[in-house]
């Protein structure tokens, strides 16, 4: 035989090596695991960013979950590279709860800082006031980050799982109030970490200087057995538990306390600043921990040690350790693995035989004092090599990643597998539902924070996205599917769940498929205004709050958000008119909180008035937008009043507001959006004025800036008036007119408040017209629109061009508005060859633009997309 290939064939031979390399690439990511507890090569965010160390170990990859708006498809960004220092292997990377702050540890401890500033792919270096030795035994085994001390937000909602009742769904939802121990200072990060000698460091963030570490010892290394190998922490009340593992196998439970010794600060020059000190109690030792299964299952080794709080979802929770014991033995079996857990319970203090025989006195301990104990459950056997943990957001559900891209969710009560149970009546959890992730083999996985996608490093260093898919299918599937509707109900459960806790929800967009019937998505849209319980009704808000109310409510904008990207009718390019609608609700959002601050600002603020005149002229972009948007309204008013020909007929104009796929009118409609439209007119108006009396400040000042912000000024005054082909208090009078009718349609009609909230959702989410508002039809199309277009320039306002808004339909006029691309933000056009961010969820863009070259109410609003979501760097 002349070669191998004749004894085994090529394939053979290829299918051979790749085993061998595969084999041994798992077998190391499984012994480092042993070696040392803080191992993570792979971390995904809270904001969808995934970190990754190169195979050399002298590289970190950030990517970031991106949508491309041309194919609408999810998939990883290019990487961005972070170098290590000579002499550096990273050993470690971790995301903070803010998915905002990357650490990255090597193989002595120290750390390097990262925060994304700008863009999830941008990585700005901070600046760490930490000391190191080079020793083997200042590496990190245990690291946690805190929870963000964020001004206001002291609770949160628990969602429980949903059940249909007939045709309709229903779920509770409670609120519970968040503890534990954070940084003091609003929005500064903290976290813990613990190296092997046994020092435990606390790095925190303060305003103006660099992290800073405070630091205790748990107990001094007497030999080599004392050395910590894992370590693991969790948030209590007040305080935080720790779980540390040595080199002899014990396991030994702590409790941190942290006295912050904060100074507040003036304000001014002097700025908050901190002095930690950190107290430490010894719990509990237990000796001699491990696999407790079987002759077998002494070959594994603590690969991953976890301790899990309190969970709210489940009745008289404690604190639970999770060791998990791995194999990648290839012999006797093969990789399998062993998790082990403790519940550390309460219980009575009681004397030894000894003493029970001896008289009581007044020194002698007192048999009812409770004390903590840790409690061994049975072992759970995988046939798996188990590469990572993580529990849900509350805590009551355990997931065990595999080598081979598998994730097996288990109930925290009982340790059972939750498996597809077929049950279309209630919508527990995604894979209870049918979700489940296929086989891909892999040497290290990372799963979301919503647990429905991770990403896997293949045998070979490439990193996949490796999404959970619906095992039943979606093809040809409509919401009359009862599996597969509560199977949309799921995903709405666990978007809505996500939300509460401000995590995103990319990866749980990315895994809705771009052919999902349009039904159902819908209905997944529907379920998530109902799971978190969002009111849509503002219709007899007092007039005067209307719009305070819809501005503050968050959570309706991320689930508009979530409308905007899932809303379509069979091309996910081209939005239907709930997605018109969200797009239009998110711009308002922006634009009128944007002018109202500025306005604000400057009459409030000392020192803002020399500044009013640049100020307005960086509001032109925001006014052009505004003043368009009314022109558009009045526009399409015009013309379906021209096609009713006096027939009010709700169903006709239904049907052509469908054909034209305007969204006008349901903007009108709708309380929601017609709030905000209310409360732009008035801000546009007043704008107007404040203009008039600035451009009168500078227009004989002789300093190069004022000259050019009068020129300006002259521009916007003139679009705002003599340009315009209507005056606004028009705009204004149409939505107040038709706010009035609304209002008096719905008392007259006796509409109660649940019957209000739904049709107001379903104007906002299915672009249905009720027919209880058939009257405010025949009002609107009868009186208002023509009653009023005898004040405007009806041909002015006809050929407007208004394309760039997004929200027509002419194919020619889209293509000319296409070939520039618009500052989502400021509302301008962008330079040719300009540096651009681009939002990675709607694919909107702003201009580049550094801190120092914006104006004040820019730098505020810069740092996310108007949908909600993060740039990348284009």
């Amino acid at each position: 035989m002349d070669n191998l290939d004749d004894l085994f064939g090529e394939e053979g031979i290829n299918a051979a090596i790749a085993a061998t390399f595969d084999t041994d690439a798992l077998s190391q990511r499984i012994e480092r695991s042993h070696i040392v507890g803080c191992c993570q090569r792979l971390a995904w965010s809270r904001t969808s960013c995934i970190a990754q160390i190169s195979a050399d170990s002298r590289k970190v990859l950030v990517r970031a979950l991106c949508r491309d708006k041309n194919t609408a498809k999810w998939s990883l960004s290019d990487a961005t590279e972070v170098n290590a220092s000579d002499g550096a292997i990273f050993t470690h990377v971790e995301w903070s709860s803010s998915g905002l702050d990357l650490v990255i540890a090597d193989q002595f401890g120290r750390l390097t800082l990262f925060s994304l500033t700008h863009a999830l792919n941008s990585l700005e270096r901070r600046p760490v006031n930490l000391t190191s030795n080079v020793d083997d035994l200042n590496q990190i085994v245990g690291l946690h980050w805190l929870p963000l001390n964020l001004a206001g937000q002291t609770r949160t909602a628990l969602i429980n799982p949903a059940a249909k009742e007939g045709n309709r769904w229903s779920n509770t939802m409670r609120l519970h109030d968040i503890h534990g121990v954070s940084n003091p200072i609003d929005n500064k990060a903290a976290f813990l970490c613990i190296t092997r000698r046994c020092q435990l460091k606390l790095i925190y963030e303060q305003p103006g200087q660099p992290w800073s570490q405070a630091g205790s010892t748990l107990d001094s290394l007497t030999d080599s057995g004392d050395a910590l190998t894992h370590a693991a922490f969790c948030q209590a009340n007040q305080h935080l538990v720790m779980v540390t593992y040595d080199a002899s196998k014990h396991l030994r439970l702590y409790k941190i306390m942290i006295n912050w010794q904060a100074n507040a600060g003036d304000g001014n020059t002097h700025k908050a600043s901190l002095n930690p000190q950190m107290a430490i109690l010894h719990v509990e030792l237990l000796d001699q921990c491990v696999p407790q299964s079987s002759e077998r299952a002494a070959s594994a080794q603590l690969s991953s040690l976890h301790i899990e709080p309190i969970s709210q979802a489940i009745d008289n929770s404690t604190f639970t350790v999770v060791a998990v014991f791995t194999s990648a033995a290839q012999d006797h079996g093969g990789k399998f693995s062993v998790i082990s857990r403790w519940d550390l319970q309460q219980t009575e203090a009681t004397l030894h035989e000894s003493f029970k025989g001896l008289k009581p006195t007044a020194s002698q301990p007192n048999n009812s004092k409770s004390i903590q104990r840790l409690h061994r459950m049975e072992d759970v056997i995988s046939p798996k090599a188990i590469l990572a943990f993580q529990s849900n957001v509350y805590h009551n559900t355990f997931a065990f990643a595999a080598s081979d891209g598998t994730i097996e969710f288990r109930s925290r009560e009982t340790m059972q597998v939750i498996e597809p149970d077929h049950d279309a009546n209630k919508a527990t959890s995604l894979p209870q539902n049918g979700f489940n992730f296929l086989t891909s083999e892999c040497v290290d996985i990372s799963l979301s924070p919503s647990m429905a996608s991770s990403v896997i490093t293949k045998p070979d260093g490439t990193v996949n996205l490796h999404s959970a898919e619906y095992i039943h299918g979606w093809k040809d599937v409509k919401e009359d599917n009862d599996l597969a509707q509560a199977a949309v109900v799921s995903l709405a459960r666990e978007l809505g769940i996500v939300t509460c806790y401000q995590i995103g929800f990319d990866d749980l967009l990315s895994v809705i498929p771009t052919d999902l019937d349009r039904s159902l998505r819908r209905k997944f849209i529907s379920e998530i205004f109902r799971t978190i319980n969002r009111n849509t009704d503002f219709s007899l808000d007092d007039p005067k709050l209307q719009s305070g109310r819809v501005l503050k409510d968050s959570l309706l904008y991320r689930i508009a958000s979530a409308q905007l990207i899932v809303s379509y009718q069979t091309d996910p390019k081209r939005r239907d008119i709930p997605a018109k609608a969200a797009w239009v609700l998110l711009n308002l959002r922006s634009v009128c909180t944007n002018i109202a601050q500025t306005l604000s600002m400057t009459q409030t603020i000392r020192g803002m008035q020399n500044l009013e005149s640049s100020l307005f002229v960086s509001l032109k972009g925001l006014v052009r937008w505004s003043l368009d948007l009314m022109t558009l309204i009045f526009d399409d008013m015009i013309e379906m009043m021209r096609f009713c020909k006096s027939d009010f007929d709700r169903q006709k104009i239904l049907t052509y507001v469908h054909e034209k796929n305007t969204a006008t009118l349901h903007l009108l409609l709708s309380s929601t959006s017609r709030a905000l439209l209310g409360m732009l007119g008035n801000l546009i108006r007043n704008f107007a004025m404040r203009v008039v009396k600035t451009q009168e400040k500078v227009r004989h000042s002789s300093r190069a800036n004022d000259i050019r912000d009068s020129v300006e000024l002259q521009h916007m005054e003139a679009m705002m008036g003599a340009e315009l082909p209507f005056e606004i208090r028009l705009f204004e009078q149409l939505v107040a007119e038709t706010d009035g009718n609304v209002r008096a349609t719905y008392q007259a009609a006796q509409s109660s408040p649940p019957q209000r909230s739904f049709y107001e959702q379903s104007m906002l989410v299915d672009a249905d017209i009720p027919e209880a508002l058939s009257p405010v039809l025949q009002k609107l199309f009868g009186d208002i629109v023509p009653r009023l277009e005898k004040q405007i320039d009806g041909v002015a306002i006809y050929t407007a061009e208004t394309a760039w808004l997004g929200l027509g339909e002419d194919e020619e006029a889209n293509k000319r508005a296409g070939r520039q691309q618009y500052d989502v933000l400021r509302k301008c056009a962008i330079p040719p060859n300009a540096k651009v961010r681009q939002c990675r969820r709607c694919g909107s863009v702003i201009e580049n633009l550094v801190d120092g070259h914006m104006a004040a109410w820019v730098q505020n609003a810069h740092k996310m997309c108007i949908c909600l979501s993060h740039w990348i760097v284009a």
